[in-house]
């Protein structure tokens, strides 16, 4: 008679369970796979960091407008009279010049280095997006208080 393998059971008895090999890694499917949902996810977020780089231009172009708006208000509000003011500012050629002190001094130079004028004032944001303010000048009655104005 042939030895028996030590594997084999012998005759009449139920094999004894192996213990279960242990895996020593991931399957290519299973990387194929991990790397494909990372993918999905990336391209899902990715396209988000761009509107925030946008939105966040549009907020400081408009806060740069309120500031020049609020620089023309302290402008007015030294001045001896509201008469006195509507000369001084539609006789001025360079109105952003009249609000440099109310302006902090690197939004001042970033709008006088952009700018093509009252009618032109930019800063580096809104030149990115394409933007500029309009300054106006002092209209007839109450309405006609100049304001800065965003053109988009």
């Amino acid at each position: 008679m042939k030895p028996r393998s030590a594997n084999v059971a012998p005759m009449g008895t139920v094999p004894e369970p192996t213990a279960p090999r242990r895996r020593r890694g991931i399957s290519l499917v299973e990387l194929l796979v991990v790397m494909a949902i990372l993918a999905a996810v990336i391209a899902l977020i990715f396209p988000r960091f761009g509107d925030v780089g946008a939105s966040a231009q549009r907020a400081v172009a408009l806060q740069h407008t309120a500031a020049l708006q609020s620089a023309i208000n302290q402008w007015v509000a030294i001045q001896p009279s509201l008469s006195v003011a509507k000369q001084a500012w539609n006789a001025s050629e360079d109105r952003l010049g009249l609000l440099e002190p109310f302006l902090d001094g690197a939004l001042y130079a970033d709008m006088e280095a952009l700018s093509g004028g009252d009618s032109d004032v930019r800063t580096t944001p809104m030149d990115n997006l394409e933007w500029h303010v309009e300054i106006s000048a002092w209209g007839t009655g109450t309405s006609g208080y100049p304001k800065a104005q965003l053109v988009q």
